[in-house]
């Protein structure tokens, strides 16, 4: 076992010690009572790292109905934990709390680092820097971590409506001394429809997969209405986004996103393939990644990056993940 599985197994003991009694978070999208009380504790570690370092209102969310006390053996182990890959680590602290079947909801699934690092190289090496980022559906914050790498000058927005994983990308965030990254607690949807940045933006990530039954009814009808006609009942809560997404983007503006790939084919995408094919004045690439691993979900996907608009005619280009083939329309 390595340092960072003994801390990780020390770490989830103490979390997992709850009794009828433990104090419990607020509610959470698809959490149930016995993990709220766990999802308490690690709020608790989460606090005594990062208090007064995030926005109040994720203090308020990660602070449960009555005081948990934390024991310093166990802080100990959570920064043993996060001292060798904060992101890396965190996400699987998150993942063995919450099962999958209860991560569903929010579309919780985490990106692995080197595809979220190819998929930012690959941006890099088509468009000039962006002033803005979006990180959309942000989690434990991979994407974050990559661009504020990539673009130290930038200003990293990172928008999720999960406390729990907005407060593990703080603790990750702790661990760097720049500074460049905005913590947003907020629901995609509506913090798109009134703060969308006024200089040159890339919104980025890996938006969250939840499948449309999942959705509660009051919900898809909202998201409907963002995504502006673009794509129609039984798309997935990722489609949904890109499709809202697209439907803000200004010229300057830029998208790559990772996404379940159903939308090419299906009824529910038609209007939002003829919009990307209308969009001829943008660099347009579709890489297309079969049985992709988010964590315990396995999907299709393709990244779709778009580019800001240019003076002159672009292509549309559709790759396979690795680039051999390749197409250009």
């Amino acid at each position: 076992m390595t340092d960072a599985e003994a801390a990780l197994s020390e770490v989830l003991a103490w979390v997992r010690d709850v009794t009828p009694s433990s104090p419990a978070l607020g509610p959470i999208t698809g959490i149930r009572d016995s993990e709220l009380k766990q999802l308490a504790r690690l709020g608790a570690l989460l606090r005594a790292r990062v208090d007064g370092a995030i926005p109040t209102s994720l203090v308020a969310a990660l602070t449960p109905d009555s005081e948990i006390d934390t024991q310093d053996d166990v802080l100990a182990a959570f920064d043993a934990l996060i001292a060798e890959d904060a992101v890396v680590h965190l996400a699987d602290l998150y993942a063995a709390i919450v099962s999958p079947a209860k991560r569903r909801p929010l579309g919780t699934f985490f990106t692995p680092r080197e595809y979220a690092q190819a998929i930012v190289d690959g941006f890099a090496s088509r468009h000039q820097a962006p002033s803005v980022i979006v990180d959309v559906g942000a989690g434990v914050g991979i994407f974050s971590e990559i661009a504020r790498s990539k673009w130290p000058n930038a200003c990293i927005q990172a928008i999720d409506v999960n406390p729990l994983t907005l407060g593990l990308q703080a603790v990750a965030a702790s661990e760097t001394t720049q500074s460049n990254v905005q913590l947003i607690l907020a629901d995609y949807r509506c913090w798109l429809d009134s703060n969308q940045p006024t200089t040159p933006t890339l919104y980025l990530g890996n938006p969250p997969y939840t499948r449309w039954q999942l959705l509660d009814s009051e919900v898809r009808v909202d998201l409907l209405k963002a995504a502006n006609g673009l794509v129609g009942a039984r798309a997935n809560l990722s489609t949904l986004f890109l499709a809202m997404t697209l439907a803000k983007l200004r010229a300057a503006d830029s998208l790559a996103m990772i996404i379940p790939a159903g939308w090419m084919r299906a009824d529910y995408g038609q209007q939002l393939r003829r919009r990307l094919r209308a969009l001829t004045l943008r660099q347009i690439s579709l890489r297309l990644a079969d049985s992709w691993r988010f964590h315990e979900a396995i999907v299709d996907a393709v990244l779709v990056e778009v580019g800001p608009e240019s003076s002159v005619v672009q292509p549309i280009e559709v790759s396979d993940w690795s680039g051999s083939e390749r197409l250009s329309l």
